[in-house]
Formats: structure tokens, sequence, C-alpha cells
């Protein structure tokens, strides 16, 4: 086990869920309609999801002597504050089918810690979910 690589990819991991567009979005919410109840209760579970995987995380570093690297909101999602929640909904789909692939590398990363890459592997499973459920929101409709 490569104690530096399991924790730069733990970090990854971490970094991804603490400033995911989920999480911005609980604190700027978009613009929502009562059209909207299905998809908003649907997106606050992957809220509650994300801020659980982030304590996780968070533990499994610390436990390593390691130091948490936050990372940053990118800038661009500051444009998105008034927004209807359909082109959010766009987006959201988008950052998700993004983030299983990077969670997919880092999982093949932690490798030689088993109990990280289970943790991973569980991270995937999840997030494979959430993008499951949000393009079900959409009908399915959306290109891959």
């Amino acid at each position: 086990m490569n104690p530096a690589r399991t924790i730069n990819a733990l970090n990854r991991l971490y970094a991804l869920h603490n400033r995911s567009l989920p999480l911005y979005l609980h604190d700027a919410g978009p613009w929502t309609s009562r059209e909207d109840a299905d998809a908003t209760k649907t997106v606050a579970h992957i809220i509650e999801d994300h801020q659980h995987t982030v304590e996780r995380l968070g533990a499994m570093i610390l436990d390593r002597d390691g130091v948490l690297e936050a990372g940053h909101f990118p800038m661009h999602y500051t444009g998105w504050h008034d927004l209807s929640f359909n082109f959010i909904l766009d987006r959201l789909i988008e950052w998700q089918r993004r983030a299983v692939r990077e969670i997919e590398i880092c999982a093949r990363e932690l490798d030689n810690d088993p109990p990280a890459k289970a943790v991973a592997e569980e991270i995937l499973g999840q997030a494979k979910g959430h993008l499951d459920s949000l393009v079900e929101l959409v009908g399915g409709s959306r290109p891959s």
C-alpha cells in the first residue's frame, strides 16, 4: 500500500463530493415550482448522500494521517442561481456522469488499500444510482 497515493485518491473523492454541484445547490437553490417536487426530493437525497460521503471520506483521510483538501466550487456555478430547475437538472446529469468516471479512476487507484477500495466502490455504486435517478426524472431522454 502506498499511503501518499491512497491519500491522494481519497482526497480527490473528498473534494469531488465536498464541492459537488448538488452541495452547491444546497446553499444556492435554483428556482423551482410545484412541478419540480419530485426532482427537488431526489436532489435533496443526493445532497444528504454527498454530505455523508464527505464526512466518511474526511474521517478516512484523517485516520491515515492525511490532510483534507476541500477543493473549490467552480466559478461557473455562480451563474446558475436564478435559472430554472430544468436547466439545473441537465447540468446535474452532466456533473453526475463526470463524477462516475472520476470515482471509477479513484477506485482503481485504491486497489492496494482494500478498506479504501471498498468505500470507493460503495461510493461508485451510489453515484451510478444517483445518475439513474436523475435520468429517470427527465424520462430517460438525455443523451449519454
